[in-house]
């Protein structure tokens, strides 16, 4: 019964979707002219609707960890990525703390009020079968952040992990930003459940996902080179416990 509701809903919620992305594109466009802070502060409104609407498939959100996050210091947020509905959690949960995403180029046309933010709000857009011109810009988002005590967002495993499970780091882009953002400290972020929204992409959506964004204790760098296995190693405990409470409370 769920799976033949999820099938009526889908297409639903996807119009619902599109409609907002839509929608919320002149507001976007409109603010850029605003100022910066009024820009972002558009951005996340629209990022927050798209998570509030999220609730018509029965999803439930819960944040942890939040007030342990360092103030008044540079950020790299290093998470895992399991859909796209992340970005939308992580620009809303962290809209104080000026955040920029490091995303693949094709995000950045063509895509009506993501595009937009991405180019204009400070988002490194890589070209993957480019890595010198990725790791320069990777490295120029670094600067900038570390310059106005902002955060980055990294998803160092590339490509979402379609059934939850943490794929390898691919380290390069995290060294990147520890070698521009000396002042930075890192903050691992395990996100779990979002997987199974989009599991079968789209054909159809999940119902009833219950995501959880836990940020971890924050980590000051003391050695460049072994940073980015300590992170992977602390979201991935993470995750494992989240999977091992679930089973649990099921």
């Amino acid at each position: 019964m769920k799976h033949l509701l999820s099938w009526v809903v889908t297409p639903l919620y996807l119009v619902l979707f599109l409609l907002t992305m839509g929608a919320w594109h002149p507001f976007i466009a409109l603010s850029y002219y605003l100022g910066p802070r009024i820009y972002r502060s558009v951005i996340a409104i629209g990022n927050g609707i798209l998570l509030l609407e999220l609730r018509l498939l029965g999803t439930r959100i819960s944040v942890h960890g939040l007030s342990q996050i360092p103030v008044g210091r540079p950020l790299i947020i290093v998470s895992n990525h399991q859909s796209l509905f992340d970005i939308p959690l992580l620009l809303w949960t962290l809209r104080a703390k000026g955040p920029c995403f490091i995303a693949k180029k094709e995000l950045g046309r063509g895509i009506p009020s993501m595009s937009h933010a991405l180019r204009n709000m400070g988002a490194a857009l890589i070209d993957r079968g480019d890595p010198k011109a990725a790791i320069s810009a990777i490295e120029a988002l670094g600067r900038r952040a570390n310059e106005q005590c902002e955060a980055a967002i990294i998803f160092p495993e590339g490509t979402r992990a379609r059934n939850g499970r943490l794929k390898a780091f691919k380290v390069q882009g995290i060294l990147a930003l520890l070698r521009t953002m000396p002042d930075a400290v890192i903050v691992p972020a395990a996100i779990s459940g979002s997987w199974r929204l989009t599991a079968n992409n789209f054909k159809p959506i999940g119902l009833g996902a219950q995501i959880r964004l836990t940020f971890l204790p924050a980590i000051t760098p003391s050695s460049t080179e072994s940073c980015p296995p300590e992170v992977e190693r602390s979201i991935e405990s993470a995750l494992t416990a989240e999977e091992r409470r679930s089973h649990a409370t099921t």
